[in-house]
């Protein structure tokens, strides 16, 4: 099937070159073409060869700095076609001078050709592709946009006002369905170039004069600028992406795309992706668990009911008919995982033989308050403390810094814990040294199942107070250890932006240097830290595994801990299924905030 089978392309600058080239190419390709050009016979001439190969085409004559002129041409192609798909904005010429030999009369000519003339044909093409409810431009600008070569001054001002142009309508109708592109051609093999090369007196012998300036030994000819331009005018999932592309240059050496990536899906295809692999890697933690646990004791029944196995021989054989701990592995498993589905986690033998799911229920709360204390601690500080490092980089401010986060970063939690237990529960007694919050103290409601949460919507602010205040030293146990890799991560970040050429641009423009490093450097600096905000995470929670012991704080951690002791496995791979699942979903999340905060990795 023709990849523009249906389309209604307009071609400016369609005469000859690589506006002939891709206008034929197009029409190869099923679109019916509208050829504008100034040049009346070389216009026909094109629309002649396409009809000699089947296809479709009408010559308008346009000049594309005329309003009026651009207005008919896209009503032209509306009264034939009936709507208007894609625009291929190449018309342009390109003088010999530089500024001292450009007369302003030429200089406004290049200027009208090559920039308004792409304004006015994209002014009155957008309206119609709004009606078709999508559309495609593409607009030739030069690869000399971006590298400055001597005698083109007007030229090169031109195509570089082109470039951000194109930007510009990439981000203004990108949600409109419209994309907008720009491609960069080198020396291509056009009447434009040949002129050029008279013109600047270029030796003509030995071969083409810029050959060797590229990477394929050779110049570009018109169809492969042609093949490019269909690429970007495509309407497709796979090509729906690229928005704003600005460069081709070294004739298919390096196509690449400065604003908007092509990416292979969209957000529900990207989220289903990744729940898929959370799910893979749940289950394989729960195969693998399941599979030790069975495997380290001798006898699965007293794993599953640790002591009573011995004291209640029928109580023994009830627990393995019910759960077919007498049949093979692989059947036992089978179970377990339809158990999982049921709700039906077993019963811990270390906590009463109560039903597993309900000790859950009653312990990670505790730990994801701990969490949330430690994650808005490690955060506040480390980006604190790595934006200062960053700003007095290289002084005694940044590597006193650098000590305090090598010094937490290098210390076990366990002993970060034990270090603050001593100093501020023991010493300096002001914090208290264990529980959750003080026994003597109302439960408050259940409403969202976090104590401290619920004691806050129902305003039993003793029982907030007191479990705030038992929740201050372990949470900050496990941020100190972890709070020093959001700082270097911070730190490094910063000091590259600060290197980059739009923070000397805004130096330059005289900016305060607090709004330079506040404004334009930490915003691009901190997206890092949010890919690391999922790593944080996953060393919290398994963090409150020694934390909650130092703090006999009966959250999750301690749960594990007191299953591992008395061999409780229904507990033990309960809290393995609960930590591997929260982990999981942290990661799911920084994926898709790191997408939405750098528009340049739209789920790639």
């Amino acid at each position: 099937m023709s990849i523009l089978a249906g389309k209604v392309a307009i071609v400016t600058g369609g005469s000859s070159g690589i506006g002939r080239a891709s206008a034929t190419l197009f029409a190869k390709n099923g679109a019916s073409v509208v050829i504008a050009d100034i040049n009346q016979d070389g216009g026909l001439t094109t629309v002649k060869e396409i009809a000699r190969m089947g296809g479709k085409a009408i010559f308008v004559k346009t000049d594309v700095s005329k309003a009026d002129q651009a207005k008919n041409c896209v009503d032209a192609a509306l009264s034939k076609y009936g709507k208007l798909d894609c625009l291929f904005s190449n018309a342009g010429f390109n003088p010999v001078g530089t500024v001292v030999d450009t007369s302003e009369e030429l200089w406004d000519r290049v200027m009208q050709v090559n920039l308004k003339g792409a304004f006015l044909m994209c002014k009155h093409s957008i309206p119609a592709m709004k009606e078709t409810g999508r559309g495609s431009i593409v607009c030739t600008a030069s690869v000399d946009g971006i590298l400055a070569i001597p005698n083109e001054a007007a030229y090169i001002a031109s195509k570089g006002g082109l470039i951000a142009l194109v930007k510009a309508m990439a981000v203004d109708h990108a949600r409109e369905n419209i994309r907008v592109n720009c491609i960069l051609p080198g020396a291509i093999r056009t009447p434009l170039y040949e002129s050029f090369a008279r013109e600047s007196g270029m030796p003509r012998t030995g071969g083409d004069p810029q050959a060797d300036q590229h990477a394929m030994g050779r110049i570009g000819e018109p169809e492969e600028v042609g093949q490019v331009a269909m690429f970007l005018l495509r309407r497709s999932d796979v090509h729906d992406w690229c928005r704003g592309a600005r460069r081709w240059r070294n004739f298919l050496k390096d196509l690449s795309v400065s604003r908007g990536l092509c990416a292979w899906m969209n957000l529900p295809q990207y989220v289903l992706r990744r729940l898929f692999f959370a799910v893979i890697v749940v289950l394989s933690v729960i195969t693998i668990t399941f599979v030790l646990s069975h495997y380290v004791g001798s006898d699965v029944i007293v794993a599953w009911l640790g002591k009573s196995a011995a004291l209640h021989p029928q109580l023994a054989q009830l627990y393995a008919a019910k759960y077919h701990l007498n049949e093979p592995i692989w059947v036992q498993y089978y179970y377990y995982i339809v158990g999982l589905l049921q709700g039906n986690f077993g019963y811990s033998p270390s906590r009463g033989f109560l039903p597993v799911l309900a000790v859950i229920g009653q312990t990670l709360p505790l730990t994801l308050q701990l969490v949330f204390f430690a994650f808005v601690i490690s955060l506040g500080l480390g980006v604190l403390l790595g934006a200062l490092s960053a700003r007095y980089g290289h002084t005694y401010v940044d590597g006193g810094i650098r000590a305090f986060y090598l010094a937490g970063y290098s210390s076990p939690p366990f002993f970060v814990a034990l270090v603050l237990l001593i100093v501020f529960a023991s010493i300096l007694q002001l914090l208290p040294s264990g529980t959750a919050v003080d026994s003597s103290l109302p439960q408050p409601s259940l409403i969202s199942g976090i104590p401290i949460l619920d004691s806050l919507l129902e305003g039993k602010w003793a029982y907030f107070a007191s479990a705030v205040e038992h929740a201050i030293l372990p949470s900050l146990a496990l941020a100190l250890v972890t709070f020093g890799v959001i700082t270097r991560i911070l730190r490094s970040s910063l000091m590259e932006v600060l290197q980059m050429n739009y923070i000397r641009t805004a130096r330059a423009k005289g900016l305060d240097e607090n709004a330079v490093f506040y404004r334009h450097a930490l915003r691009n600096a901190f997206i890092p830290v949010i890919t690391l905000s999922s790593i944080i995470l996953t060393w919290l929670i398994t963090g409150t595994i020694f934390v909650e012991n130092v703090f006999a704080y009966p959250g999750l951690g301690q749960y594990v801990v007191t299953a591992l002791l008395g061999q409780d496995y229904p507990g033990i791979l309960a809290a393995t299924i609960v930590f591997a699942v929260t982990i999981a979903v942290g990661n799911l999340v920084a994926d898709l905030l790191y997408a939405v905060v750098d528009p340049q990795i739209r789920l790639g």
